[in-house]
């Protein structure tokens, strides 16, 4: 009985994970069917315009030859016809003066070279017809019929959607290597549900040559769709997109843990001192991973800057000095920086009130990390080596004065 409650089991998990599956699948359909819809319609509408122009245009410069063509000749043959009537008229007088012998031959001699010339003239001029040839038509309506693709295809897919503390993070790459690109365009679409209507439309969130881009626009619980296309080196037209993929996050942005030192406010975003002596603060974890970034805002600030510290630290360990937590990448108030405990030569400005430090990550691949640290558009860089990407931001206090918001 437990070996069939057990397959029972197994099968229930795999139909329930194959049904969100299918939900995923039938999302994709229903955004690439929608949006491939749109693209003809608006394509083909641009091309009817345009084809429609050009063929009135070339309707009119054809019609403008004719015209043109039939006002020439027919003053031409207006002209010979003249010089015919001309020439019958003096040969029908030659005709009646044949009695007049004298008056004929004058006449004769002094008109006729002039009427054999006139004949020959005359004679080797050919009669015009105006005929419209459309030798190109049959190529032109099978270039019509055949004109356009569907594609079930694109040259990259999104290969990984993780869920971070309030934001997404997003990898693809390319399905063929060695491809000359210069950039991507990655596009996020808010759901209502798992379900996708015309009326929504994605917007970019990122452009750029990197394959991994973390959002932290995002509401956890809410559900999104991304797709990603790229664009080749010389070229201005971007690829077709990939197949979208739906994300979500059930984590909430990452806030300060309760702390009886500190009072926490605006959903534990904001925190106060309220020790007289040093104690670390830690917020909750999250995945260090390229593009992450953690903003420290300064709200208050007391004069002595001193054993004020803001940082980042792979362990959460509460101890009277932050600068004994190892492998920590800490930055003082007064602008010093420390790793690992050891001061850094290069300084950053103090902080003020309303002053924002930045950490940013710019690179993370195999457990290192290159951080930026930014203050009042000064920035240092370090190269930081984890045992792995689980990291905390940690602050400690000399004073009841202090009061930071971590975003």
């Amino acid at each position: 009985m437990e070996e069939k409650i057990e397959k029972v089991h197994s099968y229930l998990e795999f139909l329930k994970t194959l049904g969100i599956k299918l939900l995923e699948d039938q999302a994709n359909l229903d955004i690439s069917a929608s949006d491939t819809e749109d693209a003809i319609k608006a394509n083909f509408q641009v091309i009817k315009k345009i084809i429609l122009e050009e063929l009135q245009n070339r309707e009119k410069v054809l019609l403008d030859v004719v015209r043109e063509f039939y006002v020439s000749e027919s003053a031409s043959i207006a002209n010979r016809a003249h010089d015919v009537s001309k020439n019958v008229e003096i040969l029908e007088d030659l005709v009646d003066l044949q009695g007049q012998h004298e008056k004929f031959n004058k006449t004769f001699e002094k008109y006729i070279d002039a009427v054999r010339n006139d004949c020959l003239n005359l004679s080797i001029q050919k009669s015009t017809r105006i005929i419209a040839q459309f030798d190109g038509k049959d190529k032109l309506i099978t270039n019509c019929r055949h004109f356009g693709r569907i594609s079930t295809g694109a040259p990259l897919k999104i290969i990984k959607i993780l869920s971070q503390p309030g934001a997404i993070l997003i990898k693809w790459d390319t399905i063929e290597k060695n491809l000359d690109i210069d950039e991507y365009c990655l596009q996020k679409l808010k759901l209502r549900s798992t379900s996708f209507t015309k009326k929504q439309k994605f917007e970019d969130c990122y452009v750029g040559p990197d394959t991994e881009f973390l959002d932290k626009t995002i509401i956890p619980n809410e559900h999104y769709a991304y797709r990603v296309s790229l664009r080749y080196e010389n070229e201005a037209k971007w690829s077709e997109w990939s197949m979208p993929k739906l994300a979500t996050t059930t984590l909430r942005p990452l806030c300060w843990k309760n702390n009886s030192n500190f009072k926490l406010s605006h959903e534990n975003l904001v925190a106060e001192s309220l020790a007289e002596k040093p104690v670390t603060l830690y917020s909750t974890n999250f995945k260090l991973c390229t593009g992450y970034y953690i903003e420290i805002t300064f709200l208050k600030c007391d004069e002595k800057r001193s054993n004020v510290f803001i940082g980042l630290s792979p362990i959460e360990e509460y101890v009277e000095n932050i600068l004994d937590l190892p492998k920590a990448l800490i930055f003082e108030a007064d602008g010093h920086i420390f790793s690992d405990g050891h001061k850094k030569t290069t300084k950053l400005p103090p902080v003020n009130k309303g002053r924002k430090v930045l950490f940013i990550c710019e690179k993370f691949e195999d457990n290192k990390a290159r951080i930026h640290i930014d203050n009042h558009n000064m920035r240092v860089t370090y190269d930081w080596v984890l045992e792995n990407s689980e990291v905390y931001v940690c602050a400690n206090f000399n004073s009841p004065n202090w009061k930071i918001a971590i975003n």
